[in-house]
């Protein structure tokens, strides 16, 4: 009777609960059986009284109790573990990925797209002005509008692609196998979702809340994912530098094949007011830099000075007399 109890144990800490409960039931259902029949010497002799078949049913039930008990507390462990490495891996607020899982598997997910030759785009989000709300209206109230700008995110992505939360109210994405227009088609979607949002705060008010978005493509994958972040990140920067609620596409290669950098930070005044501005630098190295936002024109800028140019309608961009470098 006590022969399968080994086997029973086993199956309890490696079989789902459903299947530990039939097997257990099997076990009990034919030692019940084999006892009626005689198939088992229970070492009762000739005496067998109803006390004494009773008290051995008990001991079958009790033999198939434990690996019911060890299944049960199996389960338990199991999904205790699950909810940990949830927690672990994901944010507990907006339920995005945490910056490190993001960072290790957006690692994961390039390093494969490089083998492939495959094309991958990373955005990086930051919520405009989301200080001041924090400021003004309290810091449960900026809990709610990061949740509905992460909600609003999730619309606008597809499956397979990778959400992350890297910041206070900054927030990252990993495109693989996209095409540039399609990578800014997503950053252009999610920017319209947030736009729209209208978030209820603690105090029963309503708030809008647009974001700026970086996207840094490269057609094959030749960067890693720390330096494309830098480029989005940057990116993203130049669309709140240009009046925010909008998405700034930059191309790796173009980065890296014309060796141009980013522009440091400026002050209002220096930032793109729609002029073209004159400027002594002399540097030939231009990136081309597409912004999309309302209506307005793409921008042409240099990779070291920060001058720009901005198309108007009818007629390409022109450059700074000083600058006769090739726009890329």
């Amino acid at each position: 009777i006590v022969f399968p109890v080994p086997a029973l144990i086993w199956c309890a800490l490696t079989l789902p609960l459903s299947a530990t409960a039939i097997l257990v039931m099997v076990y009990s259902g034919a030692a019940m059986i084999g006892m009626k029949l005689g198939l088992f010497d229970l070492g009762l002799g000739a005496e067998v009284t109803g006390d004494s078949i009773t008290i051995v049913h008990l001991g079958v039930a009790l033999v198939a109790l434990g690996p019911m008990v060890i299944a049960s507390v199996n389960v338990e462990r199991r999904r205790r573990i699950e909810q940990l490495e949830r927690l672990a891996r994901h944010d507990s607020l907006t339920d995005a990925l945490t910056r490190s899982t993001f960072m290790e598997e957006g690692t994961s997910l390039i390093s494969q797209l490089q083998l492939e030759r495959a094309a991958v785009a990373v955005l990086v989000l930051d919520a405009d002005h989301f200080k001041q709300i924090n400021d003004l209206h309290g810091h449960p109230s900026g809990d709610r509008v990061l949740v509905a700008v992460a909600a609003a995110i999730r619309t606008a992505i597809r499956q397979g692609d990778l959400f992350g939360r890297i910041g206070g109210e900054e927030f990252a994405l990993v495109l693989p196998r996209v095409s540039r227009r399609e990578a800014q088609a997503v950053a252009e979607r999610m920017r319209r979702a947030v736009a729209n949002l209208a978030v209820v705060l603690e105090s029963g008010s309503l708030q809008r809340i647009t974001v700026s978005i970086g996207v840094a493509f490269d057609a094959s994958s030749r960067s890693g994912l720390s330096e494309m972040v830098s480029l989005a990140d940057r990116a993203m920067y130049e669309a709140k530098r240009a009046g925010r609620d909008q998405v700034v596409v930059c191309d790796a290669d173009a980065v890296k094949d014309v060796g141009c950098r980013w522009p440091e930070p400026t002050n209002r005044r220096n930032s793109y007011s729609g002029q073209a501005r004159r400027s002594s630098c002399a540097n030939r190295n231009w990136v081309r830099i597409s912004v999309r936002r309302r209506g307005r024109w793409p921008i042409s800028g240099c990779g070291t000075c920060g001058s720009s140019t901005r198309a108007t309608l009818g007629r390409t961009s022109e450059q700074s007399p000083r600058h006769r470098g090739p726009t890329t």
